[in-house]
């Protein structure tokens, strides 16, 4: 493997473990704080996520926009609790996905009254997908746990006696595989004490 393929490697390993541990942390935070939102608007399409019971909700919609078009998220509201999800073969992974109801204020201050406030906002349709924060860890730690196995592998080998790129055993040319023609390092001859 040549040096620069070795360090890029290195570089995404180390980035992949830091996305495990910081998806370790949003899952346990979705069980401990109350269910978390956040909204933000790109390029006219409104974007959402909400993080609860150990899953996180992904949705999108484009939303009409407020008679003042400033693009405040005040008024708008994601309601995930009336969310629904489709049938399909990754239920069993516990993915699901469909559609989620977006309510954005039409006027804010009369949109938050209790018994008219429906009267003043406006609705539509969004697309959502919800995916459990175990199989996101588990994604962002594969390429580690593959980079760990080969380490270990390749230890296993050489302690063996054994080309740690093929596996040949190399008890008659300990200077290169005969297989691969990996050049082997010599190690350093040991130093017995007197």
């Amino acid at each position: 493997m040549t040096r620069l393929r070795r360090i890029i490697f290195n570089v995404f390993t180390v980035f992949s473990l830091a996305l495990c541990v910081a998806i370790l942390g949003l899952w346990v935070r979705s069980y401990a704080a109350p269910a978390g939102n956040v909204v933000v608007r790109l390029r006219g399409i409104w974007c959402g996520a909400h993080s609860e019971s150990g899953r996180i909700a992904l949705g999108y919609c484009r939303a009409r926009e407020a008679p003042d078009a400033s693009g405040d998220r005040d008024g708008q509201r994601w309601h995930w609790e009336s969310a629904t999800g489709r049938d399909g073969p990754w239920r069993t992974l516990g993915i699901d996905c469909g559609a989620v109801h977006v309510t954005q204020s039409s006027v804010p201050f009369l949109a938050s009254l209790p018994s008219m406030g429906a009267l003043f906002s406006v609705g539509t349709d969004g697309r959502f997908i919800r995916l459990p924060w175990a199989f996101l860890a588990a994604l962002a730690a594969a390429w580690p746990g593959v980079r760990l196995v080969s380490l270990l592998r390749r230890r296993h080998r050489r302690a063996a006696g054994r080309c740690a790129s093929c596996g040949y055993d190399l008890r008659a040319t300990p200077d290169r595989c005969p297989e691969c023609g990996t050049l082997i390092k010599a190690s350093a001859p040991e130093i017995v004490g007197l």
